[in-house]
């Protein structure tokens, strides 16, 4: 903790007036704006600390912070707040001022039953996903949303001189109301949460040569102005590929992720290492930069002949469709890593599910890239009709996507390990990343609409106005990717994810997306050697501080683990250096590998462990006034609020996953003998 004559100085609400706060300055205008609002040029950040009342599953808040740069006020009711938001508009010029909240969502469901926002007020991702809020001339943006870190981690990247302090030493388990008194160390602890973010965002805007004006309100901004700049000279060419209604629509049913699965023949079982670990690197850059796209327009395909869907694939067209399979079955029976997921098919009779993903079934239907065509092929027997279909040829993607990609690549990779450079090794490598992510945001997403008028409203609903095809023909108007280019880009990634299971065979033991985890010794170097072929003519290839070339695409060694156990996707533990890790969706990494280590370790992940007060939380959103209750010998007015329950998490399968595994160990036999021999 920082002793009394170093710590920043804190100004209580109750003891200053308007005259204190510190002048507003007018913000560097940029020549290209064209906006209707002028912003100050001081950076705010406003933060409330709360207490949850588990009894009634409310909220309340009995503490708030509001920084302007290094001034800090500290608040304790409402009323106060209200009163310092109309100092600060009447002190503003007319102007607003940009208040950074980390993760507004959580205090607008608190702000929204304090003050009355519009629907123009607010701008919404999603249903609860507030971006940004007004209320008079104070501008809240969420800086969680434009950093996708937490507190913790955004103080602790930019080095900021007031890192964010332990939850754990605060203890939000005891009980605050207003008018507890706060100790120094619990005070210092809200301070440090405004100031830091405060001199974060500095941080950040220093990084990127932003201001209040040019700072965008989300991650994907970033990447978004460098993509839209690169494609300028190439808007044409994206409006001509654009997609067709009809076409969107089947894009939109064949676009999946990244292929994740566990082999059930090992599911459940702990294997002693070595078990080994190999990533692709970067690899949907590599299949951006590389690999051939769709980039001329959709024209429908009018043959019902399926075979005529396969003699153009063997021509090399590129190719949408929607395939109705009969009879469906794996081909042999140890397709580890089966390929077809529940959730994309349609009318679906008499399946056999291997935890999501199909065995067999007597009918099914889909929707498919000629990419996802020839892995099915190749996994499974069945009668095919065709019921629609799509054809385009392929190319490379426009040179301003690819360039975006090698630069970043370049960068990232020269970067690495370079002292003095970290946050722009860091900076390059989201950015790099982010443009896959661009590629694949939904064209057709509607607007959230903030609705607080009338008695009991739904708070946040989609706005209606336009069709989906209305929505899609405006974003063309503005378009510099299109759709297509992301489905292709996680078709190509499944591809090579693909030919890694194939390396690794009847060993490999779990896939996500672009990593292989397996037991023996497999060769990468052949594959290794085509597709460093690949990287090289397309440009993805850098040299790093220490003289090493490095290729995008390759299978590399990302680590040897001396055991591991999966019990299904997204669900898995294993040891490294004779430290335990975890991979549990909902658990926090840290604290659910220490649940499991006192609990035994790798024996104890096993379907039923229950991991307590690991991270898994859900939020209950009361959005009406509870009013005025007694709570711990005071009465406390209980406004709009969000509580913040803490859940248990239990490992489980879902029983038809059971059963299937039950049944694959009557191979045991099979897969101990097979160990034996590989450790002998």
């Amino acid at each position: 903790m920082n002793t009394a004559d170093t710590r920043p100085a804190l100004h209580r609400f109750d003891s200053i007036d308007k005259d204190d706060l510190p002048t507003f300055t007018e913000e560097t205008t940029p020549r290209y704006h064209r906006g209707r609002y002028r912003y100050n040029a001081q950076v705010c950040a406003f933060d409330i600390e709360t207490t949850g009342l588990p009894e009634i599953q409310q909220s309340v808040m009995y503490v708030w912070q509001f920084a302007i740069e290094d001034y800090v006020i500290i608040g304790r009711t409402w009323d106060e707040l209200r009163t310092l938001f109309g100092w600060i508009d009447e002190l503003s010029g007319g102007r607003r001022t940009v208040v950074y909240v980390h993760n507004l969502s959580y205090e607008f469901q608190f702000l929204s039953g304090i003050f009355h926002f519009n629907n123009e007020d607010v701008f919404s991702m999603d249903s609860r996903k507030v971006l940004k809020a007004v209320v008079d001339s104070i501008e809240l943006r969420c800086s969680y949303l434009l950093t996708n870190l937490s507190l913790k981690a955004l103080t602790k990247r930019y080095n900021v001189e007031h890192q964010k302090l332990s939850g754990e030493d605060f203890d939000y388990s005891i009980r605050r109301y207003s008018d507890t008194k706060l100790t120094d160390e619990e005070l210092e602890y809200c301070i440090n949460d405004v100031l830091g973010l405060v001199e974060s965002i500095h941080r950040i805007m220093e990084l990127s040569d932003d201001n209040l004006y040019s700072i965008p309100l989300t991650s994907t901004g970033y990447v978004r102005r460098v993509c839209k700049e690169a494609m300028r000279s190439e808007h044409l060419q994206i409006i001509n590929s654009y997609p067709t209604y009809e076409v969107f629509k089947l894009l939109r049913k064949a676009f999946r992720g990244g292929n994740t699965h566990a082999n059930r023949y090992y599911a459940d079982e702990v294997i002693s290492g070595p078990v080994r670990s190999s990533d692709i690197t970067s690899s949907y850059p590599f299949q951006q930069v590389c690999k051939l796209f769709p980039v001329y327009p959709f024209e429908e395909v009018h043959s019902t002949d399926i075979h005529y869907i396969d003699r153009l694939i063997d021509r090399g067209k590129a190719v949408l469709f929607h395939v109705a399979l009969s009879d469906v079955t794996t081909r042999g029976k140890y397709v580890i890593i089966p390929y077809i997921p529940l959730d994309k098919t349609m009318s679906l009779r008499n399946a056999v599910i291997d935890n999501g993903r199909i065995l067999q079934a007597s009918y099914l239907e889909i929707v498919v890239t000629d990419i996802d065509w020839q892995i099915i092929v190749k996994q499974y027997s069945f009668k095919a009709s065709l019921i629609c279909a799509y054809r385009s040829d392929y190319g490379r993607l426009p040179d301003g996507l690819r360039d975006s990609n090698i630069e970043f690549y370049k960068k990232k990779t020269e970067l690495k390990g370079v002292k003095g450079q970290e946050l722009y090794y860091m900076k390059n490598k989201e950015l790099l990343n982010s443009i896959y992510g661009m590629s694949v945001q939904n064209p057709v997403k509607r607007s959230i609409l903030f609705n607080d008028d009338g008695e009991d409203p739904e708070l946040y609903v989609e706005d209606m106005t336009l069709t989906d095809e209305e929505l899609l023909l405006r974003s063309k108007r503005k378009a510099f990717t299109c759709y297509q280019f992301g489905v292709w880009t996680t078709a190509h990634a499944r591809k090579s994810l693909e030919d890694g299971i194939d390396i690794c065979g009847d060993d490999l033991l779990y896939c996500d997306t672009d990593s292989c985890k397996y037991i023996g010794d497999h060769d990468f170097t052949a594959y290794n050697k085509e597709v460093q072929s690949l990287a090289v003519s397309g440009g993805l290839y850098a040299t790093d501080i220490k003289g090493i070339t490095h290729y995008g695409g390759v299978y590399e060694p990302d680590g040897e683990y001396s055991g591991f156990i999966t019990q299904g996707a997204k669900k898995y533990a294993y040891v490294e250096d004779g430290k335990l890790h975890i991979t549990v969706s909902g658990v926090g990494k840290r604290a659910g590998a220490e649940a499991l280590s006192r609990a035994g370790g790798l024996d104890a992940f096993r379907e039923g462990f229950v991991f307590h007060n690991c991270g898994k939380t859900e939020s209950i959103y009361n959005d009406t006034d509870l009013g005025w209750i007694n709570t711990d010998g005071r009465q406390v007015y209980v406004s709009r609020n969000v509580f913040i329950n803490n859940q248990d998490y239990t490992l489980g399968r879902a029983d038809d996953y059971t059963e299937l595994l039950r049944l694959s160990k009557q191979d045991i036999n099979k897969i101990y003998t097979h160990l034996k021999n590989l450790y002998a």
